[in-house]
């Protein structure tokens, strides 16, 4: 199995193998299977576009034979609100046969008269994947920013040199490329589209939070960094924040599913206080986890737990309450795993942490933890 790309675009193509690079399928593009056609973009949005790429890869995949291929198109461009939302979905044709540097030389001459508040921009990008039985399935990304005034830095391709991002002061071509990927519009389309792959293949993504105690800011950044998890774990102690969060992981992932626990600073009576989640090769046991730390010693309520979590069938048992990160293996070999706090971490770096967890289709499973800059 492996995913074709249809682009011919080597920029694009180191993209996407980048992004693409843990789901370990080989990433090949058109001319790697011969594929010489003239493709007609006449599609009326970024959407349309990509699905026009999609399908015709497919078909002459299908033409030669090929049944397994998962097949990727995308199409994106720049959108600058002074010129009326040029160059748009002709980004691309918008050049024509001049340079790039030309092409953008010529959006900054008639932008030459705009005022830094009217130079708002934003890079869009739409994404299709057709799956081997012909579905199809779609994601978008957006980032937003504003045209420079000049052409800056060497990175990137196509207009990244006059597309600044504000709060960094930089343009996309002066970012490295871990950075560039981490907020291009590419990526959030991409990180839309992976969990539709991941469950074509039998994988799995888990995204586990604790803690966050109404403080939403570092949750936020962390559901913008991990945007390709299937699943939100927030394991209780929000207080009060479920419809702030539920609206934001609506705009940031909407394809993910989110659970949460009752923590022991959370009034809502429907939340519940243990949960059983069940997957193919996979059974969670999840809770905040306070009532089995009350009037017990940390060790005992970890005993208390990995038995309360065996007698479910689970082999995870993921809690919070400590805001600590923590993983051990217990004696009947259920995994404990508490991802620690967003917002009032107890560690001495006081680093806000939380944890991933994957699911391969073997049902091997694999925890990371991953930490934000500490809180002074």
């Amino acid at each position: 199995m492996r995913i074709v790309f249809a682009t011919g675009n080597m920029g694009k193509l180191r993209e996407i193998r980048e992004i693409m690079e843990d789901l370990d399928l080989p990433v090949v593009c058109l001319r790697d299977i011969g594929f010489d056609r003239e493709i007609d973009e006449n599609g009326r949005s970024f959407r349309e576009n990509a699905a026009i790429k999609a399908q015709a890869a497919y078909a002459f995949l299908k033409e030669k034979g090929d049944r397994e291929s998962i097949v990727l198109a995308e199409d994106s461009g720049l959108m600058i609100d002074a010129l009326n939302g040029e160059p748009g979905i002709y980004s691309a044709r918008y050049m024509g046969d001049r340079t790039a540097e030309e092409t953008m030389k010529e959006l900054l001459d008639r932008m030459k008269n705009v005022p830094d508040d009217e130079r708002s921009a934003r890079f869009c990008a739409s994404v299709a994947a057709v799956f081997p039985d012909g579905s199809v399935r779609y994601a978008d990304g957006i980032v937003e920013g504003v045209i420079a005034h000049e052409i800056r830095g060497t990175g990137g391709f196509g207009y990244d040199p006059i597309f600044l991002i504000p709060e960094r002061g930089i343009t996309t071509a002066e970012m490295t490329e871990e950075e560039k990927n981490a907020l291009s519009h590419r990526f959030r389309a991409l990180s839309g589209i992976k969990p539709y792959l991941r469950n074509y293949l039998g994988m799995k993504k888990f995204l586990i939070v604790s803690d966050t105690h109404g403080k939403e800011e570092n949750l936020f950044k962390v559901l913008d960094r991990e945007r390709d998890a299937d699943v939100l774990l927030h394991l209780g102690d929000v207080e009060g924040q479920e419809d702030r969060i539920r609206r934001e992981l609506s705009r940031l992932m909407p394809q993910a599913a989110y659970v949460q626990m009752r923590g022991n600073c959370d009034f809502d009576p429907g939340l519940p206080e243990t949960k059983v989640l069940e997957y193919p090769h996979l059974s969670i046991f999840l809770t905040h986890g306070h009532r089995f730390m009350r009037g017990n010693s940390f060790e005992q309520a970890m005993e208390l737990l990995a038995a309360n979590a065996f007698e479910n069938g689970c082999g995870y048992a993921l809690f919070g309450h400590s805001h600590k990160p923590f993983e051990e293996k217990a004696a009947n070999g259920v995994t404990l795993l508490n991802p620690g706090s967003l917002s009032e971490p107890r560690t001495e770096d006081m680093r806000p942490s939380y944890a991933v967890l994957t699911l391969d289709p073997d049902g091997v499973t694999e925890t990371e933890f991953r930490f934000l800059s500490p809180i002074r």
